[in-house]
């Protein structure tokens, strides 16, 4: 009796296979005569009726396109298996599907698109018309209990586990589905769907090779093992299986823009361009492809009126796409068109008006174009949205820089470095400030600061400093008084020393300087710069011995900077 049982499990098993090759190649009618000639054969043969009563009985019916004739025939083989077994959940639920019939109808062209996921289709449907992927997880382990050695079951199985983001099991029901039917091409292609969610982009890509190596005609290998080639940045290899999936497929725009945009990664834009143009050509609703042509045509080889033309095309198709607002703005402003610009700006703000980013935008332009108030109230708007978006500080206080209105300047730039308290620009910009409200004490803070956060910025901002005491302090003795109270309130502030010395030295006051530039190097030795300005006040008193030593010590410091170099060399 096992005897008869297998031969026929074995012999049912052909029409099966013959059923899923048919159906690879969309001959639909012939497939499902082969599903027919399994259950005549054995009308309880697991196989058969799991596929016949399996949860996503979508797929079936939209891949064959069933005739109106036809559906009296599948319902009755759902009914051959409801009458024998009336605790069959799911073959009621197909059979409910055949009195809907002018829906079936609407999914056949969506289920017929060969780079429609299927793991994506069988999550939608069956979250749609079942109370949980669970429930259908359960069907299909009741169906493994009865034959463990089912390949449907352990492959679905594996499609709902990854649809539930429980990869490791996933792959466990694929690793079954593989063992039992290792010619198939479908089971390696998911588990190399997996592996690509897993982050194993090596077995993934292995597993792609596989699924190609079974079945050489399917066009979505190539596309997916080519996406992955472009991610491990093996561009050239990647072309080669677009190439190929536009020969097995030549009417699928996104194939086109996918070599595009890796010919765009070769630097090869013109060969990009003519992909793009005819994804184009196949969909000219296709966004995508105009996106991606419009960014060559503006921002690589400044073809600025087409780059416009192919934005507009996009804003026609999708009126709501802030993106590429935004870029028709920029490229607006480039070509003078400011009024144009300001109504994409305004208008991706009423699209999302939480989106801080835009506002500055649009801020920065009313600045351009003289409208100060505007752009102030796109700021404060900012500020409003988000109270910690430091470019709203940042922005404000440049105006009210401008604006010469410097007290409320020092206050956003407070702001803004509250946020960003290592930022050294924001720092030396305050310090100005400060000396424009003569708030020395308070500059020098700010310009040690910049020290602390990077020592190297020493040489760069003494020399600054003294240069703008000694030009915009009229008054030589008050600001010699500035400098001694800081030293009162710190008496081993380096920086205050450094100023005060040059000071004295450009006064010709030579004693008082070298006293100033050994008190730094008792504060801290390691500085060049005040071994090399001792040095020049020896050098000018003629105490070329103690000049050599100082010179001598800043090379040691600091063998990069040249002048040292060829001062020492000169003695």
């Amino acid at each position: 009796m096992n005897q008869v049982c297998n031969s026929e499990k074995q012999e049912s098993k052909d029409p099966f296979e013959n059923f899923q090759n048919l159906q690879k190649i969309h001959m639909f009618d012939e497939a499902l005569n082969e599903i027919n000639e399994a259950l005549k054969i054995n009308p309880l043969y697991s196989q058969a009726l799991n596929l016949i009563g399996r949860k996503n009985q979508y797929f079936l019916i939209a891949e064959f396109s069933i005739k109106d004739e036809e559906l009296f025939q599948v319902e009755e083989r759902l009914q051959g298996v409801i009458q024998p077994n009336p605790r069959i959940e799911d073959a009621h639920f197909n059979r409910s599907l055949f009195f809907r019939k002018n829906k079936i109808y609407n999914l056949t062209q969506n289920q017929l698109n060969l780079d429609f996921n299927e793991s994506t289709n069988l999550k939608s449907f069956l979250m749609k018309k079942q109370e949980s992927l669970l429930e259908a997880l359960g069907i299909f382990q009741k169906i493994l209990e009865i034959q463990y050695l089912n390949y449907p079951a352990h492959y679905y199985r594996g499609l709902i586990f990854h649809a539930l983001g429980k990869h490791m099991d996933a792959f466990l029901e694929f690793n079954q589905a593989v063992e039992i039917r290792p010619t198939s091409t479908e089971a390696f292609f998911q588990r190399a769907e997996l592996l690509l969610d897993m982050n194993r982009n090596l077995d993934a890509l292995e597993n792609y090779n596989k699924s190609i190596e079974i079945d050489p005609k399917r066009a979505q290998s190539y596309k997916r093992r080519g996406k992955l080639l472009k991610q491990m940045e093996n561009y050239e290899e990647a072309i080669i299986n677009f190439n190929q999936a536009i020969e097995l497929n030549s009417g699928f725009a996104n194939n086109y823009v996918n070599r595009g945009l890796l010919f765009k990664a070769l630097n090869e834009k013109q060969k990009a361009l003519e992909d793009y143009d005819l994804a184009i050509s196949i969909n000219p609703k296709f966004i995508k492809a105009y996106k991606n042509r419009g960014t060559i045509l503006f921002q690589e080889i400044n073809q600025n009126d087409k780059a416009l033309s192919d934005l507009n095309k996009i804003l026609e198709l999708n009126p709501k796409d802030i993106y590429t607002h935004i870029q028709r703005a920029n490229l607006l402003q480039l070509l003078g068109c400011t009024e144009q610009a300001l109504q994409d700006y305004t208008k991706a703000i009423d699209i999302n008006p939480d989106e801080t980013e835009n506002y500055c935008k649009r801020a920065d332009l009313y600045k351009q174009l003289g409208q100060t108030d505007l752009a102030m109230k796109d700021y404060d708007k900012v500020l409003e949205i988000n109270p910690k978006n430091s470019n709203g500080y940042w922005n404000k206080a440049i105006i009210f820089e401008e604006l010469k209105q410097y007290e409320p300047a020092i206050a956003f730039l407070t702001g803004f470095i509250q946020l960003n308290p290592l930022d050294e620009n924001a720092y030396m910009k305050r310090s100005d400030l400060y000396k424009l409200v003569n708030q020395l004490d308070k500059a020098l803070d700010d310009q040690q600061k910049i020290i602390e956060i990077n020592p190297k910025n020493r040489f760069k901002f003494e020399y600054f400093a003294v240069a703008f005491l000694f030009k915009e302090m009229n008054e030589i003795e008050k600001t010699f008084q500035d400098l001694n109270r800081i030293l009162e309130i710190k008496p081993n502030n380096i920086n205050t020393y450094f100023i005060r010395g040059n000071l004295y030295k450009d006064l010709n006051q030579d004693d008082q300087a070298i006293q100033n530039f050994s008190k730094i190097i008792e504060i801290d030795p390691t500085h060049f710069i005040v071994f090399y300005n001792r040095a020049k006040i020896y050098q000018k008193l003629q105490q070329n011995d103690l000049a050599l030593q100082d010179l001598n010590k800043a090379v040691e410091l600091n063998p990069q900077i040249t002048f040292t170099l060829i001062e020492r060399g000169g003695k």
